[in-house]
């Protein structure tokens, strides 16, 4: 596989940290394979004045694994580099890059922080990257009584992927995607949000546990070779617990 550059050369100020661009996404459009970047307004690009907005660069569709990342050049020399897009050969020979009914979403990543409160994290799919028309819904609760919250795919972090905080005391969480002509994908899998957090407490519970035996071993018979075994133990189930 090759790697290719794209450069935008930026004439905003100096930044002290520069920004580091969104990752490219490889679209097609009227026959024609393109490269887009969405720009954000810190970029100050002399052939884009609106921002933040796309960019989109036309490239060769040779059938051979080419990667492409855009670097952003600022004044004062400095850059940064995004992360990278693929181009596999036949990637976009029978897929439906337009409409989102009939999309299968996967499970999100869910965490449990504290109380009722759960970290999200669903990363995008390459093809509708940053995108303006589509939107995350993620629904929680019970079956028949849902609450929603609604997240833009333009709104995802450099990455590619949607993170939002809920806070809910029901069990079930599911996501699907909406697009600009109200159209639904299919439903995510159902997630268990009980069960996520019952899991993630029985695991601090096992860790806290072996560190207090780490550390009753430790201080009252440091130097009983029985002890420093028991310590070993401890060590390697605190560990595994992690």
């Amino acid at each position: 596989s090759r790697l290719i550059f794209v450069s935008l050369h930026c004439t905003g100020l100096t930044l002290t940290s520069p920004r580091r661009p969104n990752r490219p996404v490889l679209d097609k459009e009227d026959g024609q394979l393109v490269l887009k970047v969405y720009l954000q307004n810190k970029h100050g690009i002399k052939e884009k004045k609106e921002l933040p907005g796309w960019i989109k660069v036309p490239v060769s569709y040779t059938g051979c694994k080419h990667q492409y990342r855009v670097r952003a050049k600022y004044k004062g020399g400095d850059s940064a580099v995004s992360l990278s897009a693929t181009q596999i050969p036949g990637q976009y020979d029978t897929e439906d890059l337009t409409s989102v009914m009939g999309f299968n979403p996967m499970k999100p990543n869910i965490t449990w922080l504290h109380q009722n409160t759960f970290r999200v994290e669903w990363t995008t799919p390459k093809k509708w990257q940053f995108s303006d028309d589509l939107v995350l819904v993620v629904e929680f609760g019970q079956v028949g009584d849902w609450n929603e919250s609604r997240v833009e795919f333009s709104d995802s972090d450099d990455d590619g992927v949607i993170r939002l905080n809920i806070d809910t005391d029901g069990k079930f969480l599911k996501i699907k995607i909406l697009d600009v002509d109200y159209n639904f994908s299919k439903e995510s899998p159902l997630s268990n949000l009980h069960y996520i957090k019952e899991m993630t407490k029985q695991r601090e519970s096992r860790k806290m546990t072996h560190q207090k035996h780490f550390l009753k071993h430790k201080v009252v018979e440091r130097k009983n070779s029985k002890s420093k075994e028991r310590i070993r133990h401890h060590l390697i189930k605190y560990f595994k617990s992690l």
